[in-house]
């Protein structure tokens, strides 16, 4: 972009990179939105520096959402309520990511974490009286994270998810067992979440259709996929919700959901123990979320016992067990649940 001419330029140019970034963000297309964020930032610290950053104030009433989110993000500090009100405007409206970058900025306005690309000393101007005004000085202080930069639209979800990111494209919560990924093809935002179901104390069938439940009523907006109950009790429900669809709203009422059905089955929590023809033989095993654990299974030799959280233990041909094979247990004629006390005595007597 062009050097900054002068005030006015810089106005325009704020205009046309907020409108150019908030494109970007609602698509996905993170590249775009930071190439045109860092565009708008160096205009700001141009009308900072100038000691002009209240020339910014009627933007806030822009007909562009885009323009007045960036605008109410730094004018925050100089004209708070006014600020806040866009916010709480676009954090409620109908406007996709936007309205989760606006719920963002919100809470951490309200924390106190909210970061600005200035030195101590932003200029505390009022509308009424910019002249009498322009020497207060508010400071304002500055952290440079030092950690990876992720995309917009992650961090957004990484806030209202409570997850750190795994990576560019998805959160990763491995001890709720739940993923959200930015699918910028499909312009969907994917929500898989693993849940249990006790086979030993539940009704399999039951328990899991009523979770399955508490999803549709988003079914205008999310599309819902789901596995058929598993006789071990370990299942996935898939959702995908289109990006221009994913208020703020509609996202934290699904993590509250994931939050209730995750204190409900780790209340109910435990190992999986079966009985199956393997190798022509009855064997035994133990797992948990689609892996086992331990397993006593017949060999040339006799019963041997297996330890699959050591891969010193046990030899290459029993990877298979690991690769698939488990998976298709329950589908055995032979297959029968046993409990975790009876495996334990067959494991203590090999």
């Amino acid at each position: 972009m062009a050097k900054i001419k002068n005030v006015e330029d810089a106005v325009q140019k704020i205009k046309l990179c907020a409108i150019k970034e908030g494109e970007a963000t609602q698509v996905g297309d993170y590249k775009t939105h930071n190439k045109y964020a860092h565009y708008e930032l160096e205009c700001f610290k141009y009308l900072y520096k100038e000691n002009r950053l209240n020339v910014l104030y009627d933007y806030l009433k822009h007909e562009n959402h885009h323009i007045r989110l960036s605008v109410a993000y730094i004018l925050l500090p100089l004209y708070t309520e006014e600020s806040k009100t866009v916010l709480y405007e676009i954090a409620k409206g109908d406007y996709g990511l936007s309205g989760l970058s606006a719920e963002m900025i919100l809470r951490q306005w309200q924390k106190g974490e909210l970061k600005y690309p200035f030195l101590p000393g932003y200029v505390k101007n009022s509308c009424e009286n910019d002249d009498e005004s322009s020497d207060k000085k508010a400071e304002v202080f500055v952290e440079k994270e030092e950690s990876k930069e992720f995309p917009p639209i992650i961090i957004h979800l990484s806030q209202l998810f409570d997850c750190p990111p795994a990576n560019d494209q998805e959160l990763r919560n491995e001890d709720m067992g739940y993923y959200v990924k930015c699918n910028t093809e499909k312009k969907e935002i994917e929500i898989w979440i693993n849940t249990f179901v006790n086979p030993y104390t539940q009704k399999i069938e039951e328990v899991y259709q009523k979770r399955i439940e508490c999803f549709k009523t988003f079914e205008n907006t999310v599309s819902l996929s789901v596995d058929e109950p598993s006789k071990l009790g370990f299942m996935q429900i898939r959702l995908s919700v289109p990006i221009e669809k994913a208020t703020t709203d509609i996202l934290l009422r699904i993590k509250k959901i994931i939050n209730e059905m995750y204190r409900e089955w780790k209340a109910n929590e435990s190992t999986v123990c079966l009985k199956v023809e393997y190798r022509d033989a009855p064997c035994y095993f133990e797992g948990t979320w689609w892996c086992p654990i331990r397993a006593v299974i017949k060999n040339r030799m006799g019963y041997e016992r297996y330890d699959f959280s050591d891969e010193m233990k046990y030899n290459e041909e029993m990877w298979d067990i690991v690769q698939g094979e488990y998976d298709d247990f329950e589908y055995h004629d032979s297959f029968e649940l046993i409990t975790p006390e009876e495996f334990q005595q067959i494991w203590d007597k090999t």
